[in-house]
């Protein structure tokens, strides 16, 4: 068959009232049809891509790690039970016209294991009766797949923040074999309302059934074009291992980092991706060093170099006898032993011969180069020349004289230089940088290329059996945000804004802005800036809901004021029908606070983001440069975020309604 054009991503909510689309057998429990959308991929298709989705949960959840398989019916040597682990017994369900397949018991495993917990989810594969759907002469017209996520829960108030309150969660493939046209959908089975409970927040619920939809329709047209993955990960720590170690140096250390971070660079980068960097090479040197008593845990003996001194190594500096100067940390540069020195001309600044370091260690010694520029292309050279083992973390790329410097791709001999032109400028992979090949070569070592988003590559010593290696995490940096209102053409700043009648900004106080530094650790904390690619919600943490209702009671009255000029009110001032979260926006994401609503938005960050202000229904738009500082309020405007990395900022949604309009007497 041939592969189909890939509709555009345009889903069908259904009708409320709709009937079920999918029913149960001996269950009185109603599933709620959510959202359709047309596909050109077949049932093996969905089947292929829905395995995928239930080993790789964090495809739809970037809250979650993994999952960890508990148990498979359809596997001939199950699962080991983790460590501690209580094995789960499947939750399987039966529905009418659908024979079970497959079941599939599995752990999803959060990444911040402090705020929430670990859940067993039953998945069940079911397909279309055999005797069903058939035409007269005996061959199926309509092909029907079911996958089944059911929490073992028995009640929303159980589930941790990651999972949607629902009971369970059915996604939905249809076939025509006929017309070679299929639908996909998704329906929700409800818990039964509890006294007390909060009423199920049929927006949000909306968002994720889109969510889920969305990344079905992605992954299925992919694989109908025969995608096949490039790229093979955790193939030196196995993944689970780094995963739980990261996890445990995260919430052990980040805390304590970012609030004392002392540089003028974001912590969100650095404190994240260097505890990443720290766990995987725990793990790899327990791999290395199994049979040898180095390194153990953590508490590493070890000292570093740099050329100019940082502010934090105050903080981190301690007694070392391995190092020159007896400290862990210490300002040398690097002047390899193998580069002849010539003689010192006159108007040359002689630099103190204890100011330099010769690139010799002792053998056996673990080099690591993390973001050493200029040092960078030196690092396997001097591994070679002291016999070690190394581990390199590149940023900038440099060559041996400390220039800047990219090498050209390597070119395909099989191909026309026009056609090789034209593969570099559109694969997903760059191709591997020679400069560093040459070096790697020249030194004595043989890399094989591992390709990754990072353009990592992974290296093996000639003469020893060490892994020497290059490892790059790359947590999100900036905190920017997407956004519009309904305003002329010209560049804005707080104070142009305040006397605009039209517009208002409201300062923190301090005790806002004490909230707000409380609030911003606690985000970065908890949640790092893993990548995402659109709009992601997570819950308010006690020092976001305190500065949401700091906010909300000093709001109260200009809220008030600006929806009575609109002869409007704000229908729940006091408390908001929609719980206030915290949102995480990328550039080219829009948040609109929708018809009837309006919204307030609270930075978590101590940086500036540059925002774009567009009114609805029109297409200018404004870019404002949005001060920490302050809270805006968006009317009854959007917000679009123009700059590289994401925003983190408190969403509150108010309802508003038109004034009742007063009797005669």
């Amino acid at each position: 068959m041939e592969f189909q054009k890939k509709t555009p991503f345009e889903p069908e909510e259904f009708p409320p009232g709709s009937p079920p689309v999918i029913r149960e057998r001996c269950s009185k429990v109603t599933w709620l049809p959510m959202c359709r959308h047309t596909c050109t991929f077949e049932t093996q298709h969905f089947d292929e891509i829905m395995l995928n989705l239930v080993e790789n949960p964090n495809l739809n959840s970037k809250w979650l790690f993994r999952a960890d398989v508990l148990s498979d019916d359809d596997c001939q040597n199950p699962a080991p039970e983790a460590d501690g682990a209580i094995q789960s017994h499947p939750r399987a369900l039966d529905f009418q016209g659908f024979s079970r397949q497959r079941t599939i018991v599995r752990r999803l495993i959060p990444r911040n294991t402090l705020r929430d917990a670990s859940l067993d989810q039953t998945c069940s594969f079911h397909h279309t009766n055999s005797h069903e759907d058939k035409e007269a002469d005996g061959e199926a017209t309509l092909l029907r797949s079911l996958v089944v996520y059911i929490p073992h829960t028995s009640s929303a108030a159980d589930l941790p923040f990651y999972h949607p309150k629902v009971k369970g969660i059915g996604q939905l493939h249809e076939w025509d074999v006929a017309t070679n046209t299929g639908t996909i959908s998704v329906h929700f089975a409800l818990f039964e309302p509890e006294t007390g409970e909060e009423e199920v927040d049929q927006v949000k619920l909306g968002r994720i059934a889109y969510h889920l939809l969305q990344t079905i329709h992605k992954h299925g047209h992919s694989t109908a074009r025969g995608y096949v993955k490039r790229v093979h990960h955790d193939v030196i720590v196995p993944r689970e291992r780094f995963q739980d170690r990261y996890s445990e140096l995260k919430n052990k250390y980040a805390r304590t980092l970012v609030k004392s971070w002392l540089e003028t660079t974001d912590p969100t980068k650095h404190v994240f991706e260097d505890l990443g960097i720290a766990a995987f090479l725990i793990e790899l040197w327990k791999e290395m060093y199994h049979n040898r008593n180095f390194p153990g845990m953590e508490g590493y003996a070890g000292w570093g170099f740099d050329a100019r001194e940082r502010k934090s190594w105050s903080q981190y500096n301690s007694p070392f006898t391995g190092s020159p100067s007896g400290n862990s940390l210490q300002r040398l540069l690097l002047l390899p032993s193998v580069i002849p020195r010539e003689a010192a001309r006159d108007e040359t600044r002689v630099v103190n011969s204890e100011d330099i370091h010769d690139g010799l260690f002792p053998q056996g010694t673990f080099i690591i180069s993390n973001h050493a520029d200029e040092l960078t292309p030196w690092t396997p050279i001097l591994a070679a020349i002291s016999q070690c083992p190394f581990i390199m973390i590149p940023c900038c790329s440099h060559n041996l004289t400390g220039d800047r410097w990219r090498a050209p791709p390597p070119r395909d001999k099989t191909k026309s230089k026009k056609d090789t032109e034209h593969t570099n400028l559109n694969t997903h992979l760059p191709a591997p940088p020679q400069s560093k090949l040459l070096v790697y070569k020249a030194a004595g070592f043989s890399p094989p290329l591992f390709p990754s988003s990072s353009q990592d590559l992974i290296t093996e010593s000639q003469q020893f059996n060490k892994c020497a290696l290059i490892f790059f995490l790359n947590p999100e940096r900036y905190i920017l945000l997407d956004y519009k209102p309904n305003i002329a053409q010209h560049p804005l700043n707080p104070e142009d804004m305040a006397q605009m009648p039209y517009l208002e900004v409201y300062r923190f106080n301090d005790h806002i802005k004490s909230l707000q530094e409380e609030a911003i650790v606690e985000v970065l904390t908890s949640t790092p800036g893993e990548k995402q690619s659109r709009l992601g919600t997570y819950g308010l943490e006690k020092p976001c809901a305190d500065l949401s209702d700091e906010v909300i009671r000093g709001l109260s009255g200009p809220l008030v004021r600006w929806a009575t000029s609109r002869g409007a009110v704000i229908q729940d001032l006091q408390r908001p029908l929609f719980r206030s979260e915290a949102f995480r926006l990328q550039k080219g994401s829009a948040l609109w606070p929708g018809r009837h609503s309006t919204a307030v938005l609270v930075p978590l960050s101590n940086r500036n983001a540059q925002i774009e202000l567009i009114p609805r229904g029109r297409n200018e738009a404004v870019r404002y440069n949005w001060d920490p500082r302050t809270v805006i309020h968006l009317n009854e405007m959007g917000v679009q975020f123009q700059g590289n990395g994401s925003v983190r900022f408190i969403y509150i949604l108010f309802q508003t309604a038109p004034c009742p309009k007063r009797q005669g007497r």
